[in-house]
């Protein structure tokens, strides 16, 4: 009866903290997603401008070229 007892107790404790872990979990996979929407729109931004800089660039070394 007393082992009985002490599997129950260690059943609840390790669900208890399989369920613990399950909402640590579920909560940094939210951070993420956010996170990562926040990050996106300044990637993209500087993306942009990187593209710029490298179109702006090729267009005076190809003018330095022609001359």
């Amino acid at each position: 009866m007393f082992l009985l007892q002490l599997s129950v107790r260690g059943f609840r404790t390790i669900s208890q903290h399989l369920n613990d872990l399950k909402k640590e979990n579920f909560s940094l996979k939210l951070r993420i997603y956010f996170l990562e929407e926040t990050i996106q729109p300044k990637f993209e931004e500087s993306s942009d401008n990187v593209l710029k800089k490298v179109s702006e660039t090729s267009r005076l070394y190809e003018n330095v070229i022609m001359e």
